[in-house]
């Protein structure tokens, strides 16, 4: 996706059909979700690269979380396991440490994690049963103050192409353009009612 249409205005809604989406979101968000928690905590655990053990639980606990949202059934992943507790180990502390104490929007200059974001997103959606979907909520789970997760009605909407050609890209461009939703609202005051 080109800058240009990455930079594309991000349509927001107004004061009143904000509040209304946010009713929606409260009345259908999990607060009891046991497995997003889990697998949060199964991630913190982690403390090196070295760490086999953690992450082998981490990975587990990441699939759960994964098939609990439908997003991944059993056998999608029962033999990469062992392949996504060492991707968990490279990305969060190697390719992507430096974003571990970051929020998404505090750096104005995001291009600049551009070319390591892209690899790590590669990296995890070229994992047997892994997709786009699976893809940005491992990233979320691993630094989660700066992913944000999408899934096809979303990635469709902001991106504007068919799910089955988004690519890491379009996922970088997606987060550009959260960047921007969030500076949008900020700047029109409507943080203030959540």
């Amino acid at each position: 996706m080109s800058n240009e249409e990455c930079s594309e205005k991000v349509d927001i809604p107004n004061c009143e059909e904000f509040k209304e989406y946010l009713k929606i979101w409260r009345c259908c968000f999990r607060r009891d979700d046991k497995a997003y928690f889990r697998a949060l905590d199964a991630v913190e655990k982690i403390r090196n690269e070295n760490d086999e053990v953690n992450s082998k639980t981490a990975a587990q606990e990441l699939i759960k979380f994964l098939q609990s949202w439908h997003v991944l059934s059993a056998s999608d992943i029962s033999e990469s396991e062992d392949k996504l507790a060492s991707e968990i180990r490279y990305i969060k502390f190697d390719l992507l440490k430096d974003l571990s104490n970051k929020r998404l929007c505090e750096d104005e200059n995001l291009e600049k994690y551009e070319d390591i974001i892209k690899k790590a997103y590669r990296r995890l959606d070229n994992i047997e049963g892994v997709g786009p979907t699976a893809t940005s909520k491992i990233l979320h789970i691993l630094f989660p103050n700066f992913f944000v997760m999408w899934d096809r009605c979303i990635a469709e909407h902001y991106i504007r192409k068919s799910y089955s050609r988004v690519n890491e890209g379009d996922y970088f461009c997606f987060l550009k353009k959260m960047c921007q939703l969030i500076r949008e609202i900020k700047n029109a005051k409507i943080s203030r009612i959540l």
